[in-house]
């Protein structure tokens, strides 16, 4: 009897003895994997690389109007890749590269950044430019400021923390720095530059950031470019006001990767040395129960103890657990396919002729079956004609992840390319798609941008009004300055018209109080007798009622691809009538809502426009109209 309890706890020292030994070495684990392994599984790969798009707008300030020209839209690839790998660190190449959306560079700038692979910040390299701080944020990053160097300004921005926030359900952090670069080395092409000005940009960056990972979700700047004096320091006149953000789709890209990194620093910094230290207790739980309930509570923990049958246990738990997350996951996370068809529609502002369209597209769908409230449901915002609330209006609609995206003119459906390459564009009241970069012209091309054009030959719209007024030598051509479609109708009609010996006179127009400073300019100094109005945003919502004063104040014949002007007082129009290319523009997304793919579809113009006169302009200027002959052309088309 005394022997058997001698030996009983002689095997209970044992034991304990046992576990502690076994606690030692798990924490022994536990540091060598804390300080030695984790670091090597989280650090930056060799082949590490990063790249997004992004969405820029330009707005450049004209010296001799002393105003800003208008929002350009163009697309820019923000990458970073290794180039090399060095001892101690990874030699990263950023790339900046600013593309219009029809693929013509405008600028391009590279840096080489030499990045400590493990913690992600910048290194001094001897003969080389320094740098502190880090490639995109800190691990585990904090509340506290960090120093963060963007490739556009190659300058160190103190990031400081300004709140929380969440992106597509992932907890960020928002950062932002105010400072001042010089740019002036990078833009020696600007007229002065860098001989006599310079040019310094006045920054507002922003930056989202994944806390745990470091990693960039997305960032925003917003940025004034001016000139200044390279001998007196002193700021002259801006140069450019410009602004850079990822579109709703790299966002998303980056949110899914951020997801995975986040939980991978998690599970290697926490999760395993939380494992290898848990498992000495697992055991002796184990035991205990096993000893005086006969049941094992974590049949796992007997891979060490080697106790038989534990792997088939161990895999029979895992087997619920995986179905447990799958039926957990199908009662609250899967969503079920809509009951409506959901359409995003934005409309560019309140013009009555784009209203009409949106109607004639909303009529094209119904004719196919597809009605609102039945089995369509349409989101329709108004960006009243501003590319930065286009952005926004087009991220919201690929974030609420509708079926089709209805856009209407150029700089609308250029600004929606820009934002998703993903969900179908059906466009309208564009001229020249493939010239602006809406649509390629190889028709084999995958795209997921199809549409109506409201494209009217100039052959056809002059011959209308020469029909009118045979004595045409100069032609004046108004319009909106920069506007894509109207420089290249511009450039349509130089060309036809000097078949025939007829100049053209350019008339670019920032905006609705420019147009008389420019028409009356002109007249000075290149005298026109006859006056094309076009049928851009700028003369549609005003600009077209300016020109038409002004053609009857001088006296001067004037014709346009606007009906809106005409009844102005521009004494004629031939143009694309919106409600009918709406219409088939609705009957092309019914399509596509049918199952059609893009490829089968094709951007197309009408085979016939719309005429209209002004019979009282007709009358103030002495001409006769020859309807007749008008109505005669229409017909022969």
């Amino acid at each position: 009897m005394f022997h058997r309890f001698k030996r009983h706890h002689a095997i209970q020292r044992q034991s304990r003895l046992t576990y502690v030994v076994y606690s030692a070495v798990a924490l022994l684990l536990a540091a060598e994997w804390i300080l030695w392994i984790a670091p090597l599984l989280t650090k930056m790969p060799d082949h590490f690389s990063y790249s997004a798009n992004i969405l820029s707008l330009d707005n450049f300030y004209d010296e001799t109007t002393n105003k800003f020209e208008g929002e350009h839209i163009s697309k820019t690839t923000f990458s970073f890749e290794v180039e090399a790998k060095k001892h101690s660190y990874l030699v990263i190449k950023n790339l900046f590269n600013v593309r219009k959306l029809s693929d013509k560079p405008i600028f391009s700038v590279a840096r080489l950044y030499f990045i400590n692979p493990v913690t992600g910040q910048h290194v001094v390299v001897a003969g080389e430019e320094e740098r502190s701080g880090y490639l995109f944020a800190p691990h585990y990053a904090s509340e506290k400021p960090f120093q963060y160097w963007h490739i556009n300004y190659d300058a160190p921005a103190l990031m400081k923390f300004v709140n929380k926030e969440e992106i597509n359900g992932l907890t960020v952090y928002h950062y932002q720095a105010h400072y001042e670069a010089d740019q002036t080395a990078n833009l020696t092409n600007l007229p002065g530059v860098p001989d006599k000005r310079g040019i310094k940009t006045d920054v507002n960056l922003q930056l989202w950031i994944e806390p745990i990972s470091g990693w960039l979700i997305k960032y925003q700047d917003n940025t004034l470019a001016y000139y200044y004096d390279k001998k007196t320091g002193a700021r002259l006149e801006p140069w450019n006001s410009f602004s850079n953000r990822y579109t709703q789709n790299s966002v998303s890209e980056k949110v899914e990767q951020a997801e995975k990194l986040k939980w991978k620093f998690l599970i290697v910094d926490f999760g395993i040395p939380l494992i290898i230290v848990m498992i000495p207790f697992l055991m002796m739980l184990n035991s205990f129960f096993k000893k005086h309930y006969q049941v094992l509570l974590f049949p796992l923990t007997n891979i060490v103890t080697r106790h038989r049958g534990s792997i088939l246990i161990g895999l029979a738990y895992s087997l619920f657990a995986v179905a447990s997350i799958a039926s957990a996951y199908y009662l609250f996370w899967y969503k079920k396919p809509p009951s409506l068809f959901k359409i995003g529609i934005s409309q560019w502002n309140n013009n009555m002729e784009l209203q009409s369209a949106v109607q004639g597209f909303k009529d094209g769908l119904a004719s196919f079956g597809f009605k609102e409230g039945k089995n369509v449901q349409f989101i329709i915002e108004n960006p009243n004609s501003s590319a930065e609330n286009q952005i926004r209006i087009i991220q919201s609609f690929v974030r609420d992840q509708v079926d089709i995206i209805f856009t209407l003119t150029t700089p609308g459906t250029l600004v929606a390319k820009g934002v998703t390459d993903r969900i179908p564009i059906v466009f309208t009241d564009v001229s020249y798609p493939v010239e602006s970069g809406i649509i390629h012209a190889d028709s084999s091309y995958k795209t997921n941008v199809v549409g109506t054009l409201n494209y009217i030959s100039p052959a056809e719209q002059f011959f209308r009004f020469d029909v009118v007024f045979p004595y045409t030598k100069t032609l004046g051509f108004v319009h909106h300055k920069g506007d894509p479609d109207s420089e290249i109708q511009y450039l349509e009609y130089k060309e036809m018209l000097s078949r025939r010996n007829i100049a053209v006179v350019d008339i670019p127009a920032i905006d609705i109080n420019d147009i008389n400073v420019q028409l009356t300019q002109q007249l000075q100094s290149h005298p026109f007798n006859a006056l094309f109005v076009t049928c851009d945003t700028l003369m549609r919502d005003g600009g077209g009622k300016v020109a038409a004063e002004f053609s009857r104040t001088n006296k001067i014949p004037s014709f346009t691809c606007d009906k809106d002007s005409v009844l102005h007082g521009v004494m004629i129009g031939y143009f694309a009538e919106l409600y009918s290319i709406g219409k088939l523009a609705g009957i092309k997304a019914a399509l596509i809502l049918h199952g059609a793919e893009l490829d089968w579809l094709h951007s197309e113009a009408p085979k016939q426009g719309y005429l209209i006169t002004n019979e009282a302009t007709a009358k103030l200027l002495g001409i006769t109209i020859p309807m007749n002959e008008l109505q005669q052309a229409n017909s022969n088309e």
